[in-house]
C-alpha cells in the first residue's frame, strides 16, 4: 500500500466513533432491563443472568475500543517508517524547485490556482483582513497576482518579498504609484538568512500564500524562526502548506506537485519554536490547508490614527 493509500486508511480507522457505539449500546440495554425488571421474587434468577450478560457486552466494547486505539498506535508507527524516504525525497524535490524560473511560477499561479473555491477563498481573505491592522507593519510572501495582498493595504509599512525579482515586477505593475510609497519589496536569499532586512519584533501580520507548499520540513523551520523574530509579541503568521497528513496531499507530493509535510510535524515544529496554535484550516477535498499561529502577548502600538488607503488598479501605472 502507497503511503496515500496507507494515511487514508489511518484516517478512516481514527474516525471510528467507538465511544459513541459505546454509549447507544448501553442505552440501549439499560432499556432492554428497565422492560423487563419485575418486583416478582421467582424472576430474580432471570434478570441476574441478563444484567450479567448486559456486563460482558460492555466488557467486550470497552476492549474491542482497546484494541483499535493500539491499532491506531501501529499504523502511526507504520506510517512513521514509510514517511522517511518520502521526507528525504523532499529535499531532493526543493531544490529541483529552486530551479523553476519565474516565468514558469507565473504560469503555474495562472493555470492553476491553489484556491479555487469562492466560499474557501473568502475564508482565507476573511483571516488576513481580521488580522491586519494600520498599527503595525506586514509582510507578504509570494504575493502572486496580489489579490491576496489587498486585505493588508492597512499595514505601513508592507513589505513584499520572493525569490525573483519579475515576480515582484509583475506586482508593482497592479497598484498606482502613491500605494506603491508605502511598500517595501525584498528578494529572498537561500544561504543562510533568508528574509533579510526585515526588521525584528516589528510585523503584526505574516502571510504566506503558496510559498511553504514548496518548502521542506527543516527549511520551513529556517523561515520560522525568522518569522518569529520579526514579529512583535502577539504578532500572526498564517501560511497554506501541503499537509500530508491527508491522504490527497499526500498524492501530491507523490505527483511531484508540493513538499511531503504532515500538520502534526508542522504544528509541532511551529509550538518547538514559541507559536501558539491560533486556526487550524483543512479543506481535504480540494486540498488546501492552511494554519494561523501566533506569537505570544498581545499587539501593542504607539501610533495614532491614520486615513485608510484604497488600492486603485492601473495596468497603465507602471513603476
Amino acid at each position: 500500500m502507497i503511503l496515500s493509500d496507507l494515511v487514508g486508511y489511518r484516517n478512516k480507522v481514527n474516525n471510528l466513533s467507538i465511544d459513541e457505539f459505546q454509549n447507544l449500546v448501553d442505552q440501549e440495554l439499560t432499556k432492554i432491563i428497565g422492560d423487563v425488571a419485575s418486583d416478582d421474587t421467582e424472576m430474580e434468577y432471570d434478570q441476574y443472568q441478563i444484567e450479567e450478560i448486559r456486563s460482558k457486552i460492555i466488557a467486550n466494547i470497552v476492549e474491542l475500543n482497546h484494541q483499535v486505539s493500539k491499532y491506531r498506535q501501529h499504523l502511526n508507527e507504520v506510517i512513521k517508517d514509510k514517511q522517511t524516504p518520502y521526507i528525504q525525497k523532499s529535499y531532493q524535490q526543493y531544490e529541483e524547485f529552486l530551479k523553476d524560473p519565474p516565468e514558469y511560477i507565473i504560469d503555474r499561479h495562472l493555470f492553476k490556482t491553489l484556491i479555487y473555491k469562492e466560499d474557501v477563498e473568502l475564508h482565507f481573505l476573511s483571516r488576513i483582513k481580521h488580522n491586519a491592522s494600520w498599527k503595525v507593519s506586514g509582510l507578504f510572501i509570494r504575493p502572486e497576482t496580489g489579490k491576496y495582498v489587498d486585505p493588508m493595504i492597512t499595514c505601513n509599512p508592507l513589505y513584499i518579498v520572493d525569490d525573483h525579482q519579475k515576480l515582484l515586477d509583475s506586482v508593482k505593475r497592479l497598484w498606482n504609484t502613491e500605494f506603491q510609497e508605502r511598500l517595501i519589496y525584498k528578494l529572498i536569499k537561500h544561504d543562510g538568512v533568508h528574509l533579510s532586512g526585515i526588521p525584528k519584533n516589528q510585523l503584526g501580520l505574516v502571510v504566506a500564500m503558496n510559498y511553504f507548499n514548496y518548502r521542506p520540513l527543516d527549511i520551513m523551520r529556517e523561515y520560522f524562526k525568522e518569522i518569529y523574530d520579526a514579529l512583535r509579541p502577539g504578532g500572526i503568521f498564517i501560511f497554506t502548506y501541503n499537509n500530508c497528513d491527508l491522504p490527497g496531499s499526500v498524492r501530491n507530493f507523490e505527483n511531484s506537485m508540493y513538499s511531503y509535510t504532515p500538520g502534526s510535524l508542522v504544528q509541532a515544529m511551529c509550538q518547538s519554536l514559541g507559536f501558539e496554535i491560533v486556526n487550524v484550516v483543512d479543506y481535504e477535498t480540494i486540498n488546501v490547508s492552511w494554519l494561523e499561529i501566533k506569537k505570544p502577548g498581545e499587539i501593542k502600538s504607539m501610533r495614532g490614527g491614520q486615513e485608510l488607503a484604497k488600492i486603485i488598479y492601473d495596468p497603465a501605472d507602471k513603476i
